[in-house]
């Protein structure tokens, strides 16, 4: 969350100052091995039966998403960190959005209920 509050800010005030920039992007690209792996994982043991299947689709999306997202971010420019900005800070909020709206999901290890 802090990394969303920094962008923010740094998006807001305009500042043309890399460290300021660096220091977030360093922390939100390095979260992505760690939290990308760790959530698929979730993702294939509660799917159990169609795991290729949702692996298949989540391959997908994650590869659709991130041309989208680095194609915008070249149209943008390189004049300002603005283009970045957006493009890490709105995927994120996007991500925290459905995580909200998601269902509870089963610790592992329990079982679904019939018909789920």
């Amino acid at each position: 969350m802090q990394v969303l509050v920094t962008l923010a800010l740094t998006m807001i005030s305009g500042t043309q100052t890399l460290w300021l920039f660096a220091i977030p992007l360093l922390l939100a690209i390095g979260m992505v091995g760690l939290l990308s792996a760790n959530a698929l994982a979730f993702t294939m043991a509660s799917a159990k039966g169609g795991a290729g299947m949702g692996s298949a689709l989540l391959g997908a999306l994650q590869f659709g998403i991130a041309f989208t997202v680095s194609s915008c971010v070249v149209f943008g420019g390189s004049a300002t960190p603005l283009p970045m900005t957006l493009g890490l800070l709105l995927p994120a909020l996007l991500a925290a959005l459905l995580s909200l709206a998601g269902t509870q999901p089963l610790p592992l290890g329990q079982a679904q209920p019939e018909g789920a």
